[in-house]
């Protein structure tokens, strides 16, 4: 007996059920061996239909051993089969043999270990048939069969009424580098099938195929090209993913797809996702998961902290989209400590210090701390938190010589500037690789309050120059959002050593207007800082009925604040509008 036969034999063995049965694809009942008392029939009693076989050939097979009642088997589930076999009246039995249902695989791979399928059919039957017995003649037919395999191919996908996500889904198996899983592929498939993105997750999840129901989709879209064997997706063959890859375009499969355009194409429909988590997720953690108790609470901070880590493999993933999309520069051999510093995380950095196992003056490649880090990024509460441990160089100098004071003046962060400032540990007028200072940095990037505190320690050399031949002084008058100068704010605040500093360079807009259309001499008169409202009247170049946008003058803001002194240094200047009006219609006095 030859080898085909004895698998013919063996199928027809285990595929044999009583007369007048039906299994549907999930009835376990009956056994696969053959019961002693069962009908004996001989191999051709048997017909195995293969969905991707055309059905009229069949119809006539049929009409030819009708009266033998055969007993069919199909391999997989189509709508279009169940109905189809229902024309069979005489049939003894048919049976489902389903290899991707988790009831049934185990049972099957056991037994015909799911190596009999559409590959080996049809190359043992084309060696039998051939009658070949030399190695040559067997290359032959071999060498022959390859398009026959591939006609088979064409007409499994072509059952398709579908095509174009059957397209999708192949170029999706295609690019995956690891088996996906059912959950994956639906994902996968309805982001690809999306002309735009979706706006939430919710509003993916609502797209979704019903979980229960995917695997049939596969089905119905592929047929047996593709096998679903533990929940995850993969080619039947080899031979599958060659004859879709095949540099020879035959017919509309054959040869359809190459690998960049697959990774391409399956790339934009998972993309804007990935993007939008690289550059979002720590922002969302933050604002939702503040603590790190229990629940699930706890099992994200888990998921955060491994984002956290530069030796995971998700840490790899998101931080180069991170840094290509914001353009902003991340640390680089970093501790997990400074990356959480850096992004802001108060929670991880918390969790990270209770443990008493960090390094917390650790140093990246660009030899910054994750204090450093925190004081660049203006994250205020992380500073407080590594500062309040007593174990922080906090006039540590990176690579480019840059300080904590240096990269929070430069940013604009005056509250972690005020908080250096506080310890009494910083050198103020420390120089970086560019001879620039922290003011010359606060001045040059418009950063007034910072210039203000920085000058109000009268630490600090107005004079030094940089690189660039520049002072902090060429930038004196600097503008802010709020269109004001250092000397608006000194003036708003009564820092008179400020002021008489910035007068005395004569280089400063003394009666400059903000975007409220305030000059210096109306915040001083307003806040009733006499000392400071003299030292601008005393310059003869202001304006003393300037009105802001509320038609208030200077004389109608310090009578409105009950700032006497002020009021009677304005009147004295007898050139003061006392009958001006505000918008409200009040007068100054």
């Amino acid at each position: 007996m030859t080898l085909v036969s004895k698998i013919k034999k063996c199928l027809s063995r285990r595929c044999k059920k009583k007369p007048g049965g039906r299994l549907n694809e999930n009835d376990n009942s009956t056994s696969l061996h053959q019961p002693p008392v069962a009908a004996q029939r001989t191999a051709s009693d048997t017909v195995a239909v293969r969905p991707s076989q055309d059905i009229d050939p069949w119809l006539r097979a049929y009409e030819i051993f009708q009266t033998r009642q055969p007993e069919l088997i199909r391999d997989r589930s189509y709508p279009d089969l169940e109905t189809f076999f229902e024309k069979f009246s005489g049939i003894t039995a048919y049976r489902h043999l389903d290899g991707d249902s988790d009831a049934n695989s185990s049972e099957i791979s056991k037994e015909i270990k799911l190596v009999i399928d559409l590959w080996l059919y049809l190359t043992f039957d084309a060696i039998e048939q051939s009658g070949s017995r030399k190695a040559s003649e067997v290359e032959k037919v071999l060498a022959e069969l390859a398009s026959t395999v591939s006609e088979k191919y064409e007409k499994i996908l072509d059952r398709s009424k579908n095509k174009a996500q059957t397209e999708i889904l192949l170029q999706i198996v295609l690019a995956a580098a690891q088996p996906l899983t059912v959950e994956e592929a639906n994902i996968a498939l309805t982001l690809a099938l999306q002309n735009e993105q979706f706006a939430s997750h919710t509003a993916l999840q609502s797209e979704l195929w019903p979980k229960e129901n995917f695997p049939s989709t596969v089905k119905d879209l592929c047929g047996l090209f593709i096998n679903i064997h533990d929940a995850k997706l993969s080619f039947i063959h080899q031979t599958a993913r060659e004859f879709l890859l095949d540099s020879k375009h035959q017919g509309f499969w054959k040869g359809r797809f190459n690998m960049p355009d697959s990774h391409n194409n399956v790339s934009h429909g998972r993309y804007p996702f990935l993007k939008y988590a690289a550059v979002h997720w720590h922002w969302h953690f933050s604002r939702h998961f503040g603590e790190t108790g229990t629940g699930s609470e706890k099992e994200i901070s888990g998921l955060a902290l491994n984002l956290c880590d530069t030796r995971s493999k998700p840490y790899q993933v998101w931080v180069p989209i991170y840094s290509f999309s914001t353009g902003w520069v991340y640390p680089k051999s970093a501790s997990s400590l400074i990356v959480a510093a850096y992004l802001g995380l108060e929670a991880i950095v918390k969790q990270l210090l209770n443990t008493n196992k960090v390094d917390i003056d650790s140093k990246d490649a660009a030899n910054r701390t994750p204090l450093s880090w925190a004081a660049r990024n203006g994250h205020n509460t992380i500073f407080e938190q590594l500062l309040s441990t007593n174990k922080v160089d906090v006039d540590s100098k990176d690579a480019a010589n840059r300080t904590p004071l240096l990269w929070a003046a430069r940013n604009g962060h005056n509250t972690v500037v005020e908080q250096l400032l506080n310890t009494n540990k910083v050198d103020v007028d420390f120089k970086d690789t560019y001879n620039r200072t922290p003011l010359l940095w606060a001045a040059r990037n418009g950063h007034n309050i910072i210039v203000e505190q920085l000058l109000n320690t009268n630490k600090v050399d107005v004079d030094s120059k940089d690189t660039d031949n520049q002072t902090p002084l060429s930038y004196v008058d600097s503008k802010d959002t709020k269109n004001r100068t250092p000397l608006s704010w000194a003036a708003e605040n009564g820092h008179r050593t400020v002021v008489e500093q910035l007068l005395n360079t004569n280089k400063v807009d003394v009666d400059s207007k903000d975007t409220k259309n305030r000059t210096p001499l109306s915040w001083a008169a307003e806040n009733g800082h006499r000392t400071v409202f003299e030292q601008l009247l005393n310059t003869n170049k202001v304006d003393i009925n300037s009105k802001d946008t509320k038609n208030q003058t200077p004389l109608s803001r310090a009578a409105e604040n009950g700032h006497n002194t002020v009021v009677e240094q304005l009147l004295n200047t007898n050139k003061v509008d006392v009958d001006s009006k505000d918008t409200h219609n009040w007068t100054s006095l």
